[in-house]
């Protein structure tokens, strides 16, 4: 199953998704960087949750994307909105093809050349729909091809693909000798990043060690640089106080805390890169036989919410009204202000009138939402009553949340924050076959004027496409397909420790310990 998104699944780690970059934050005390550098030392880095298999190609969430940072590199990094060179030194594009040419002297974790023919096999794999990669649809356009001739790769599109090498910069490349026997790749590594996989203990840590002569990071980065760790410790915790509390005590050096325990690390001036993420978004279940296939009740349910009220609430007073249905994209017109049906209990009530007697279920999940979930969920329940329908709420770990959307069908809402990088890479989640039918569009989403002008938006390069991508996310919001109602500032605190985010996660390559 291809998932053309990110949920925000990390408990107190907060995905995606995924800016184009998320570099940007502030000093503090123990982590500040006029202290002085640690050299050789150990970096603790925690995530909310386990990756599970670690073949890069076969996830695409922010855990994941997190371990596979230290182990592989991409042809390019996108830093601040802008391409820059990783393994590849140049690189050329259009709306159907883009070719790149590849860095002398890169060098697999086993000491093997990295070749043309292995980046162009990493392509075409993802490329592949029978392979089952999620990448492909988001990563690497599906029907793509990609060809090797000496130190250069050409990827041609089956249609024209606006973004293209943007897209391509989250393929994550793998050397030879895994592309040759993949199931080494599920708990083993095969690539040129900064660092080798030393241990692995499924559900509580991966260690990392840092390579030697490795020059070919984004921009031209090494792991010569001093205050780079030695050592990298991805540690699982899943409790946001448990996480706060290791970083007031420096026994962790990096993590993604959201809620309450936000204001303590806050307040110590711990340092911290952020980036803006889709928080607050229902979507209704529209598949044959669910009554909120129905646009009128749709409508109705987003009129009975009171959208600031439950911003305020879901965020602990940290959010913002939503005003694009992605968090940080390079189309950046507002697609939701005065689009969201606007707050009415009373046309709600009538709206609603036919669910009379009925209970909706609700679900999102109790892993990634936490506290503020929980008292998001019954502030929308109790809206959703005053209206006059009865909604039951269920709170589920993120993997039985997948189930339920993806596979059993069994709810009628789902606050499900949808996110990506770029506006191609959720086309996906709001068109196209559903879930039951093995596609990725869960709610089941039926809405020609998105279909029309999105298909339109996919076909132009870059930021030429913006202006239809805006009227085509405009369209989903005014029929209530989605109804986002928050963006909350997510961010990853350090002690003793800086670091730059890229895609939302920590840059191997900018890690700076201290003492």
């Amino acid at each position: 199953m291809r998932r053309g998104f990110v949920l925000f699944a990390g408990v107190t780690s907060v995905l995606a998704a995924t800016a184009l970059a998320g570099c940007s934050g502030g000093g503090g005390q123990a982590s500040s960087s006029d202290t002085p550098l640690k050299i050789d030392g150990a970096f603790t880095l925690a995530r909310g949750s386990d990756v599970g298999n670690l073949d890069p190609q076969s996830a695409y969430t922010s855990n994941s994307r997190q371990v596979y940072a230290f182990l592989y590199d991409t042809l390019v990094s996108v830093v601040d909105g802008k391409v820059r060179p990783q393994l590849a030194s140049t690189w050329t594009d259009s709306t159907t093809n883009a070719t790149f040419t590849l860095k002398d002297g890169v060098t697999c974790s086993n000491g093997a050349k990295l070749t043309a023919d292995d980046v162009a096999a990493n392509i075409n794999y993802v490329a592949d729909v029978k392979n089952g990669s999620p990448l492909a649809g988001l990563a690497v356009p599906v029907g793509a091809k990609a060809t090797a001739a000496g130190n250069t790769v050409t990827v041609t599109t089956a249609k024209p693909t606006g973004f293209l090498v943007q897209m391509l910069a989250n393929v994550p490349i793998v050397c030879g000798k895994g592309l040759a026997d993949r199931a080494m790749l599920k708990q083993g590594a095969d690539g040129t990043g900064p660092y080798t996989l030393a241990d692995v203990v499924p559900g509580d840590h991966y260690t990392f060690q840092r390579r030697q002569g490795y020059t070919w990071g984004p921009d031209g980065a090494t792991t010569a640089t001093p205050g780079m760790p030695a050592t990298v410790t991805i540690k699982i915790i899943s409790n946001a106080t448990t996480l706060a509390n290791s970083l007031l005590s420096g026994s962790v050096n990096a993590g993604a805390v959201i809620g309450p325990d936000v204001a303590r690390l806050k307040g110590a001036g711990l340092f911290s890169q952020s980036y803006p993420g889709i928080w607050g978004e229902f979507l209704f279940n529209q598949a044959s036989g669910r009554p909120l296939g129905d646009a009128a009740l749709r409508k109705g349910m987003a009129q009975a919410l009171d959208t600031k009220q439950l911003m305020t609430v879901s965020t602990s007073g940290e959010g913002q009204p939503a005003t694009t249905l992605l968090g940080d994209t390079p189309c950046k017109a507002d697609t939701v202000t005065g689009n969201v049906p606007a707050y009415d209990v009373t046309a709600a009530k009538q709206a609603l009138a036919g669910l009379s007697g009925k209970t909706l279920t609700f679900v999102y999940s109790s892993t990634t939402m936490g506290k503020q979930g929980a008292a998001g969920s019954e502030l929308a329940v109790s809206m959703w009553k005053a209206a006059g329908v009865n909604v039951e709420v269920k709170a589920l770990p993120t993997a039985e949340l997948f189930k339920t959307v993806y596979q059993t069908g069994d709810w009628d809402i789902v606050w499900f924050p949808v996110d990506g990088d770029l506006p191609q890479q959720v086309q996906n989640t709001f068109s196209g076959p559903a879930a039951a039918d093995g596609g990725n569009n869960f709610a089941g989403i039926k809405n020609p004027t998105y279909d029309e002008l999105s298909t339109r938006a996919y076909g132009q390069l870059g930021e030429a496409g913006c202006a239809d991508w805006a009227q085509a996310d405009k369209a989903l919001v005014q029929a209530a397909d989605v109804v986002p109602f928050s963006v909350q500032t997510q961010a990853i605190w350090g002690s003793h420790a800086t670091f730059d985010l890229v895609f939302h996660v920590v840059a191997p390559t900018s890690i700076r310990l201290h003492q």
